[in-house]
């Protein structure tokens, strides 16, 4: 079998041009037919590529709300989230860190990146965890991506490892599941830092087992719960 990778799309639509314009039959032509069926395959592996730049822009521009982030003490900072998630976001590389042992480190470097580029009286840890873990949510939810990034039913313990985007619903719902032990009273989005972030995430992983769903779901149970 012919291998093509040495060569660009342009080289190999000019010598399958040279092939035709001088009609030539036999063994040349066959390989003529390798090259056009190498072109075809590129060309829809690139407008896959394309489409799936396009799903992956709507995700980051829509995850995050004009809720999610508000109060958090500087303006701008639901368009630098979006703006983030769209150009540094590389998905193959979240899906290689998710099938990891690092994800926990690939996140908290992702949040400190992003917090960062906050502007500086607004440069909170946990609006940057909450609208990271947003994002990945919702790649996570989306089946393009999913299916892009082949991850399916047989992926459960990695995406364990996925966390609730934590706010004020979310963390009434674990004080109240009894699996609470220690949690302290939620203040704030603002004002949540790592180690107060990793007790409520604990709690979350411990309730989700108990539930038998993923962690990252219990968003869903919690969001604006209807009281019975």
């Amino acid at each position: 079998m012919s291998d093509f990778s040495k060569f660009s799309t342009n080289q190999l639509q000019n010598s399958l041009n040279v092939i035709r314009s001088q009609n030539i039959n036999g063994a040349t032509q066959e390989f003529g037919n390798l090259l056009k069926e190498e072109i075809e395959k590129r060309n829809i592996d690139k407008s896959k590529e394309y489409f799936h730049s396009l799903i992956k822009r709507k995700v980051a521009q829509t995850s995050v709300g004009s809720s999610a982030l508000r109060n958090q003490g500087a303006k701008g900072i639901i368009e630098i989230s979006r703006n983030y998630f769209e150009n540094e976001i590389d998905l193959k590389e979240f899906k290689q860190q998710l099938y990891s042992d690092n994800f926990k480190e690939y996140l908290d470097d992702n949040t400190i990146k992003l917090r960062n580029l906050f502007p500086e009286n607004g440069q909170s840890w946990g609006a940057a965890r909450k609208g990271l873990n947003l994002f990945l949510r919702d790649v996570i939810y989306n089946h393009y991506l999913r299916e892009d990034l082949n991850i399916n039913s047989d992926s459960i313990k990695h995406l364990k490892k996925l966390e609730v985007p934590l706010d004020k619903d979310v963390a009434k719902g674990l004080l109240q599941e009894k699996e609470n032990k220690s949690l302290k009273r939620w203040k704030s989005i603002k004002s949540l830092d790592q180690i107060t972030s990793d007790k409520y995430q604990n709690i979350a992983y411990t309730v989700a087992e108990r539930k038998g769903i993923l962690r990252v779901h219990l968003d869903l149970e919690y969001w604006r719960k209807v009281k019975q």
